[in-house]
């Protein structure tokens, strides 16, 4: 066998032995881009990883120079003209420091032929996330009082207190009482929160006092779907007659890079979230207070 196509088997064995052994293996193909162009790959899998479609491509360099960095870059621009999940480029010449840094970085897979050299890269599996992540908006409070108040129209529960208790403002605690409501519900709409003090409370907002009997809490629950892509690597194998995945002794699976913040995902546009469209659908809350101190509970008051 000609040493493009020791290439050509290693890397094939190498990503069907993280998804479907049963995947379609093609050798000069021609995909057409998302601009309608035409990319060649040496190598082309697809296969299927928990049901999932994927496509992999492979480049392999039968040159007598190392893969320097203009190739990963080039290979890196072809891999996302049409959406593969992974990618690896086989060289048997070797690659250069910053080659092997650059496909380190973006998870691409280095195979190299030269006798007892491990690149230490090994390629991962790009896998769609899509987070519901839950927020509150239009946080206001409306009021009784005993008596005649004085107070700006514009004041918000930002500027009250209670007296007394002017270590938290009504913000803060109806900021906590929130994040503990609804802290693994799913709500989305609006809310009230009425809170009858046993006997009127003195409210202090910028500079004027004036009693309050009851306090009625309003605020919006809203979901906006975002998504993101995440690599999973590792040692692990998947075992299809179980349908599950095998770690090796001392192995490991790593999933990421992955945050439970997803307020820089992008934002997911389709009319309606589908299971079938992504291979992981997440739930994040968006926690509004984070102070280490509990605020008094006014309810009690």
């Amino acid at each position: 066998m000609s040493r493009k196509g020791d290439v050509f088997e290693k890397a094939v064995a190498s990503i069907q032995s993280k998804i479907d052994p049963n995947s379609k293996v093609t050798h000069d193909e021609k995909i057409v881009d998302k601009y309608g162009h035409f990319r060649q790959f040496d190598v082309v899998i697809r296969g299927k990883l928990g049901g999932r479609n994927l496509l992999g491509v492979i480049e392999c360099k039968d040159w007598k120079a190392k893969v320097d960095l203009p190739v990963i870059d080039a290979f890196l621009t072809k891999m996302r003209g049409v959406n593969a999940h992974f990618g690896i480029i086989a060289s048997n010449s070797g690659f250069t420091k910053s080659s092997l840094e650059k496909c380190k970085m973006e998870q691409i897979g280095a195979i190299s032929l030269i006798p007892n050299e491990n690149t230490g890269v090994g390629f991962a599996i790009k896998m769609s996330v899509c987070a519901r992540e839950y927020s509150w908006t239009n946080m206001y409070a409306e009021m009784s009082g005993t008596g005649y108040v004085v107070i700006d129209r514009n004041t918000t529960i930002e500027e009250m207190f209670v007296k007394g208790k002017e270590d938290f403002s009504l913000a803060d605690w109806f900021r906590y009482h929130l994040d503990n409501e609804y802290e693994h519900d799913d709500y989305v709409g609006d809310y009230r929160k009425e809170i009858t003090f046993v006997k009127p409370q003195l409210i202090i907002a910028k500079g004027y006092e004036f009693p309050v009997s009851k306090f009625v809490f309003c605020a919006s629950r809203i979901v906006k779907y975002k998504h993101r892509y995440i690599n999973v690597n590792g040692d692990g194998m998947y075992e299809w007659n179980d349908d599950c995945l095998l770690i090796p002794p001392g192995g490991e699976v790593l999933f990421g890079p992955f945050t439970n913040d997803p307020s820089d995902w992008e934002e997911y546009e389709g009319e309606e979230l589908k299971r079938e469209g992504f291979d992981f659908i997440v739930a994040a809350i968006v926690r509004l207070y984070y102070d280490e101190k509990v605020p008094f509970d006014i309810s009690k008051l």
